[in-house]
């Protein structure tokens, strides 16, 4: 039953979900049961509201539904009538999704999600804060009633969460669990047709592990990033980051000794433009600097004396660099 749970709830391996379903061809009285326990699943709202765990107390539970039946009903054990297809265990299990589906409280949701183009700033029930950036999806409860503040999102975002070791924060994507105690981080889990998912930590500390293992995780501080390989399902220690990549929400860029064609590439995605330099003798040019809330043309044409190059429009998303040298 904690099989067919986890299934319901999606959290079975690829190997799991293969078991069961084998499990189910193996005899019709196997399907049945796993059809009474999905249907009791589906009534109770367990699915939608993704419990991690549901604490029963079987004599409160009984209690509840005598209190609510008639006086004069006849109460007919329901063991005797489960018996024949669930064990004690699946009683206490049916008992608890009927005390949970007349008794448990709604958890109201709040989704919010950005256009192409757009950015938000959201403030979450414990006044963490959120940086949501193009094309992204947040999912939270209005409420953080449970013992963890669980929030859900697609895309890229970073998170400001206000410290309280009592109730840990714990981010979902489609496959990663980030669970922090306070902490700045960014998160980049556009969707599960990408190839790589990112976790980068910009202040404090976060424990990142996969769904499917929960084993296979890794702890990260500040200035660290862990990378998750979907292709091979691996999750690694990378120091494959930018701090550019930020740009969307900090309207700032800082170059350290980055060649010319790093510092074109990162302004290409900062303003979503295609920039190209035709010299090669210029792309190895190094640069350091920062730029604050600047527009990509003050950014050029602060740049275009110090290495001499011409700046040519080829379309509204397209620049080219030609000639210049370096210094």
């Amino acid at each position: 039953y904690q099989q067919i749970s986890n299934f319901l709830d999606g959290k079975l391996s690829a190997t799991e979900k293969t078991a069961l379903a084998q499990w189910r061809k193996a005899n019709p009285e196997n399907e049945k049961q796993f059809q009474e326990v999905k249907f009791l699943w589906q009534k109770a709202g367990l699915a939608k509201k993704k419990k991690a765990a549901l604490k029963i107390d079987v004599h409160a539970a009984l209690a509840k539904v005598h209190q609510q039946l008639p006086k004069t009903a006849k109460v007919i054990p329901l063991r005797r009538r489960l018996l024949k297809y669930v064990s004690a265990a699946s009683v206490l299990l049916v008992l608890g999704l009927i005390t949970w589906m007349n008794f448990s409280p709604t958890v109201e949701m709040v989704q919010v999600a950005t256009n192409a183009n757009e950015t938000k700033q959201i403030s979450l029930p414990d006044n963490s804060t959120v940086w949501l950036n193009e094309n992204s999806t947040i999912s939270y409860p209005k409420v953080f009633a449970e013992a963890t503040r669980n929030v859900s999102m697609e895309g890229d975002a970073i998170f400001e969460v206000t410290h309280n070791p009592q109730q840990p924060f714990v981010v979902a994507t489609n496959d990663l669990m980030v669970k922090v105690l306070g902490t700045k981080f960014n998160v980049q889990s556009n969707n599960s047709e990408t190839k790589f998912a990112t976790v980068h930590v910009l202040h404090g500390k976060v424990q990142v592990q996969r769904k499917e293992m929960p084993s296979d995780k890794v702890i990260l501080e500040k200035g660290m990033t862990a990378l998750h390989d979907r292709n091979k399902n691996q999750l690694l220690l990378s120091e494959d980051f930018r701090i550019n990549q930020l740009f969307w929400q900090t309207q700032t860029l800082s170059f350290d000794s980055n060649t010319l064609q790093e510092v074109m590439e990162d302004l290409g995605t900062a303003y979503n433009k295609e920039i190209s330099i035709t010299n090669p003798k210029v792309l190895t040019c190094l640069f350091t600097g920062v730029f604050e809330y600047k527009s990509l043309d003050e950014i050029l044409s602060s740049l275009q004396p110090i290495y001499g190059f011409k700046i040519k429009s080829i379309d509204s998303k397209t620049l080219e660099l030609n000639q210049g040298l370096c210094n």
